[in-house]
Order: C-alpha cells, then sequence, then structure tokens
C-alpha cells in the first residue's frame, strides 16, 4: 500500500480544519485577525477620552502647585491671573511691593509638573496725590441783603449799592445794557454770599426785567431793598408807560406786604410826550428831506400797482421815521400818468396807494396811523408829453397830519 503524500495530508487538515469552523459556526482559528484594526479603534478612543479627563486635573495641579510654592516664598498669589494649557503655566498681574520679577519666577518653578512657565507682570501705579482744594462755598447769609438803585439818563444807565452775589451783578448789568446798545457805569458791590440766597434771586429778577423794560431813552430811577420796590420813570408814550405797569405789577409778589396787607411797592409814571404838532413839523419835514428819493426810488409800471424793487429801502426809511414819531397819523396818495381813462387812473393811483400802506404794516407801523387815498391824473409833477414826465407822475406822496380829514 502506498504512503500518502504530504500534500495530501496537509489539504485533509486544512479541510477538517473548515469543516470545524463552519459545523460550529465559531470565528477562531480562520478570522481573528479581522478584529485587529477594530481593537486598535477602541484603544484610541480610550487613550482620548482619558487625556481629556485628566488634562484639567493636570492643570489644576499644576495651577496649585505653583500657587503653595508662591505663597511658601512668602508671595502672596491671590491678585495673580493664572492660566494653564496641560503643563505650560502663565502667571500675570500687577508686582507686589519689594517682590520682582524673578522672584516670583523662582518660586513659580519650583511647583511640579510644569512645562514652560511664562510670566507678565507690571509694576504697580504710584499713588497720586490729589491736593485738596480749599472750600470756596459761599457763605449764607441768614438774610440776603439787597439794595440796589438804578438811575436812567439820557448818558445812560448807573447801578449802585450791594448785591449777594457775582450772578446777580451780571444779571443786572445785562438787563440794564439792553444788549450793550446802552453805556452802563457799575458802581456794585458784590457781597459773595450764595447766588441762592433765600428772596434775592426772585427782587433781583423784578428789578432786571424793569430795566430791560424800560424803553432806551426813558429818564427815572429804580430802587430795591430786602422789603419794597420803589420806581419813578418819565416815558414819552403811553405804550411805554403801559410796559413799565405791567413788570411793576408782576413785582408785587417778589416783596412783602405791610402788616396791613398793602404790597411795598411805590411807582410813579409819567408820560412827558411832545406835543403832536412838534413831531408832525419834524416827521413833515423828514418827509420833505426824502422827498425826491420817495419820487425816484418809489415807483410802479405802467398800468401796475406793483411796487417797483427799488421802493424797499426808501420805504423802510420811512418806517424808521414813523417809529421816532409815533404821534402823527400818515397820508399817502397815489397817483398816475395821464395814460388811459380818468376812472381807470383813479383806481389805479388807490391802489398804488394801498400797496406802500401795507408795506409799512408789513413792516411793522400800526395800520390806524395810516391812509391811502387814490388822487389819479389830477395832480401831475412832470409833464405827461414825455416819457421822463409821465415816470414821475406815477408816484405817490406822504403827508403827516394830527388826524385824517373824512
Amino acid at each position: 500500500m502506498q504512503a500518502p503524500d504530504e500534500s495530501d495530508v496537509a489539504s485533509k487538515r486544512r479541510r477538517e480544519v473548515t469543516y470545524w469552523v463552519d459545523e460550529k459556526k465559531g470565528l477562531f482559528p480562520l478570522v481573528w485577525w479581522k478584529l485587529l484594526p477594530l481593537v486598535a479603534l477602541i484603544g484610541a478612543a480610550v487613550i482620548a477620552i482619558m487625556t481629556l479627563i485628566m488634562i484639567p486635573v493636570y492643570e489644576r495641579q499644576v495651577i496649585n502647585n505653583a500657587k503653595a510654592e508662591l505663597t511658601a516664598a512668602g508671595i502672596d498669589p491671590s491678585s495673580f491671573s493664572f492660566d494653564a494649557s496641560y503643563r505650560d503655566l502663565d502667571i500675570s498681574g500687577t508686582l507686589p511691593d519689594g517682590v520682582s520679577v524673578e522672584d516670583i519666577r523662582a518660586a513659580a518653578q519650583r511647583g511640579d509638573g510644569q512645562r514652560d512657565l511664562d510670566l507678565d507682570f507690571r509694576e504697580a501705579s504710584a499713588p497720586v496725590e490729589v491736593e485738596e482744594e480749599p472750600d470756596t462755598t459761599p457763605v449764607v447769609a441768614p438774610t440776603a441783603p439787597t439794595d440796589v438803585t438804578a438811575v436812567a439818563s439820557e448818558a445812560g444807565v448807573v447801578l449802585t449799592g450791594e448785591v449777594p452775589s457775582e450772578q446777580h451783578r451780571a444779571l443786572l448789568v445785562s438787563s440794564a445794557s439792553k444788549g450793550e446798545t446802552v453805556q452802563v457805569t457799575d458802581e456794585l458791590v458784590v457781597l459773595d454770599l450764595a447766588p441762592e440766597t433765600a428772596g434775592a434771586n426772585g427782587r433781583v429778577f423784578q428789578l432786571a426785567k424793569l430795566l430791560g423794560a424800560v424803553p432806551e431813552g426813558a429818564v427815572g430811577s429804580a430802587s430795591i431793598t430786602n422789603t419794597s420796590f420803589t420806581s419813578e420813570w418819565v416815558v414819552t408814550s403811553a405804550e411805554d408807560e403801559a410796559a413799565i405797569q405791567t413788570v411793576v405789577n408782576e413785582a408785587v409778589g417778589a416783596f412783602p406786604a405791610d402788616t396791613d396787607g398793602t404790597a411795598r411797592n411805590l411807582t410813579d409814571i409819567t408820560v412827558d410826550a411832545p406835543a403832536v404838532d412838534d413831531e408832525i413839523v419834524d416827521l413833515q419835514a423828514a418827509f420833505g428831506a426824502l422827498e425826491v428819493e420817495i419820487r425816484e426810488n418809489v415807483t410802479f409800471a405802467t398800468g401796475s400797482d406793483v411796487l417797483n424793487d427799488t421802493a424797499t429801502a426808501t420805504l423802510d426809511e420811512v418806517v424808521e421815521l414813523m417809529t421816532t414819531y409815533p404821534q402823527p397819523v400818515v397820508e399817502i396818495s397815489g397817483h398816475t400818468d395821464n395814460v388811459g381813462s380818468p376812472e381807470l387812473n383813479l383806481e389805479l393811483s388807490g391802489l398804488r396807494a394801498a400797496a406802500v400802506r401795507q408795506y409799512l404794516i408789513d413792516a411793522g407801523i400800526d395800520g390806524d396811523r395810516i391812509q391811502s387815498v387814490g388822487r389819479g391824473d389830477t395832480d401831475p409833477f412832470g409833464s405827461n408829453e414825455t416819457v421822463e414826465g409821465r415816470a414821475e407822475n406815477r408816484r405817490v406822496e406822504l403827508e403827516a397830519l394830527a388826524t385824517f380829514v373824512s
């Protein structure tokens, strides 16, 4: 009998092993090596998880070790900032008195677990010495003395007396000067008391208000004390009288009343207006001085009641004159050339006079002081036979009167 071939024996063994694996449904010994990648992956995951868990532990340990060494070296670490990245340690802060960066480094490096140490420290700022300012708080008096007199004349206003504070003085000077248009002589004495002393504000304010209301050119005086308000004025119109009286009436509450309830507020206002006849003469003389300018500038196109642009500056002068002489009334008469029918010219001349009247009203003159009439072509100034003469006839004329003639 022939001996079996060795290769046949090995093949048989392989078949037997394969059969055994298939029958038992097991994995060994054919496929164990296929599990190696999975085992490696699981191992790496375990290592990573342990690392994440342990790194914060290492970092806390590095910080605590450094703090312990600093404390042992007599350096207080409570004001320092510590930051660890694994085994690398950063310490920052302000250097304590008598401690250098090298002192901190030498102590902190003795802490276990460090790999690298980084220090960031700054010198402590020197304390700033603040000089105490002297106490400049004004001394508050038991009462607030106010004793001021204002005297107004054609030369300006003179202020005398005593006021509690610089603020009160500045208020009175500003009001009396009316925007620096009136010359003010300031002889006030400032007592350097508190600006809010009781009662003083109200009294000074009322005097300042009165000085602001008194028209330029008014002559008179006003005085205030702790208990009284007196004034005496000479004005040139009823309007100025009313303006002063209104302020005086408002001032009553700022001053104590007598025992019978009567306010200590004495005011005497005299209206000393120039005679209306005198103002009429003066105003008409002023119109006469403007006659040529009015005739040349306050003009209209043929057939129009619209003022030419040249009229504005001249009519503004008329406004100023009527403001200076407030008593007379003024009649505005309109005139035309002889182009067109007399009826149409009469109507047109009235419209031209009305246009001038409206300009003056818009500029602030009381409408009751102005009357407009039309004269048509009945009163020519120049010749209607020439272009120049007809232009001169398209004009207005102004006349100052005591009252209007109905």
